[in-house]
């Protein structure tokens, strides 16, 4: 099952689902009536709030139960909100948009040891590139080789610094080779999209520094190679989206690419 992802199974008279984040699954026991997407953000917030509280306690004393005796209430408190955040809406909409294999809230290394949570990544598998020179870099560079994508999600406006910091960031990601992982996230991101209720005015005045290709701003993952490759291919970029996502619309719209 994937990290942060929702599976599920039935049984006679329910349906069992699980919710995997980092290092814990939760299972729920629902109705077959029950949204899915509901549980999703139970899951992931009983499973964020497990992990933050006994993880650390619990390591080297599997069988000391009683550490979490008092989780209890938290499980009630959370069980009886009615409230979706934020995120469970985004990694919906991202489900029908993007597609592929989601996880939530995961950690992962960047080149230079850092460890970062990633709201939301989408691995879409491998690439399937149409040119002889994009097929050549995915054979032969492995940080080109996976189409995946990096998600921030804001519940809130989201401010010139902290949406440039996200997509400065995805240059410190992605391995030349195989052997040059050593527990650093492998790929270059093939997108990086911001999600937010609203942005900064003053984001408008930085993103055009950007440049684009067919008319798509992008950051260049020439980083891994070493070299300032000015006509380096699609599959050698990472493509910068932004979607505003107002209170009282359904689905976000595209505020810039």
């Amino acid at each position: 099952m994937n990290l942060g992802g929702l599976s599920s199974f039935s049984t006679d008279e329910k349906n069992v689902h699980l919710v995997g984040r980092n290092r814990i699954v939760t299972a729920l026991i629902a109705d077959n009536d029950v949204e899915s997407r509901h549980l999703l953000s139970l899951g992931l917030q009983l499973g964020e709030e497990f992990e933050n509280r006994y993880v650390k306690e619990l390591q080297g004393q599997v069988n000391e139960i009683s550490i979490v005796d008092n989780f209890s209430s938290t499980v009630e408190s959370i069980l009886s909100s009615e409230e979706i955040p934020f995120l469970v809406q985004a990694v919906d909409f991202i489900k029908k948009e993007f597609g592929g294999d989601l996880s939530v809230n995961s950690v992962v290394q960047n080149r230079e040891g850092e460890r970062n949570k990633i709201d939301v990544i989408s691995d879409r598998g491998d690439k399937n590139p149409r040119s002889f020179r994009d097929r050549v870099i995915k054979r032969t560079l492995k940080g080109f080789s996976e189409d995946v994508i990096f998600f921030k999600i804001i519940d809130g406006i989201g401010g010139k610094n902290e949406v440039i910091e996200f997509i400065e960031s995805m240059q410190t990601y992605g391995t030349k080779h195989a052997a040059d992982d050593d527990g650093h996230f492998p790929y270059f991101p093939a997108k990086a999209v911001i999600i937010a209720r609203g942005f900064s005015p003053t984001l408008n005045e930085v993103l055009g520094k950007y440049p684009t290709r067919s008319g798509k701003a992008y950051i260049g993952g020439t980083h891994i190679i070493n070299h300032p490759y000015q006509f380096s291919p699609a599959s050698m970029k990472c493509f910068i989206e932004i979607w505003k996502w107002e209170e009282t619309a359904p689905y976000p719209e595209l505020y810039f690419s």
